[in-house]
């Protein structure tokens, strides 16, 4: 006890500020940290959602021209337009699937983050 009443008040105060100083110090430390991992996350969410959204375009365009009116049900189908037809319902598939694996991850990665 004798040793911390010899310590003047100057030197006191001097040590308190340093603690201070270094807590506040590894506060904006670990504020940083959380905050870059946050931006970063959130960076993440709005690049999936927007390649989702792109996805969804190209759906609406080929799903559209399938009710362009030379390809309605009750015309004369030729050759090349029952391929293109085939061709076209097999990439709104493969859109489709990368759609809903897009919106699948997403929807992990936002209750991974809760």
């Amino acid at each position: 006890m004798s040793a911390i009443r010899k310590i003047g008040i100057e030197q006191k105060l001097i040590a308190v500020f340093l603690i201070l100083s270094v807590l506040w110090g590894l506060l904006c430390g670990a504020s940083s940290i959380i905050l870059k991992d946050m931006r970063r996350s959130y960076s993440d969410l709005v690049n999936r959602l927007a390649a989702a959204l792109i996805k969804t375009k190209e759906i609406q365009y080929p799903v559209s021209a399938c009710f362009c009116p030379k390809l309605r049900p009750g015309c004369l189908y030729t050759e090349e337009k029952l391929a293109a037809m085939m061709e076209l319902k097999d990439s709104i598939n493969d859109l489709t699937k990368l759609a809903q694996e897009l919106q699948q991850t997403s929807f992990q990665f936002k209750w991974q983050r809760t």
